[in-house]
């Protein structure tokens, strides 16, 4: 997800700009599902669709737009990563 948004990241802007697709709503709803079951799945014991959605809205916002327009693309991708990772892990 992350490689999407930041290999065309004014496409992005522009598809967020625009009116919804009529099918916006189900994508993310899958995106959604997904994330949250493999969360469930490595951590059971978190609120995995909460977590799931905070990690989508880090690909999803504002400032992973400015850090791909700004070209510091490798550092917002090792970033999530890490974000990630720090999820992954149990207590």
């Amino acid at each position: 997800m992350t490689s999407l948004v930041t290999d065309d990241v004014e496409l992005i802007a522009a598809y967020q700009a625009m009116p919804p697709h009529p099918r916006s709503a189900e994508f993310h709803t899958f995106w959604a599902q997904h994330i949250g079951t493999l969360l469930r799945e490595v951590r059971p014991d978190i609120d995995a669709d909460t977590v799931g959605a905070l990690l989508l809205s880090t690909v999803g916002g504002e400032l992973a737009q400015q850090m791909a327009r700004a070209g510091e693309v490798d550092r917002l991708r090792s970033a999530v990563a890490e974000l990630v990772r720090s999820v992954l892990r149990t207590p």
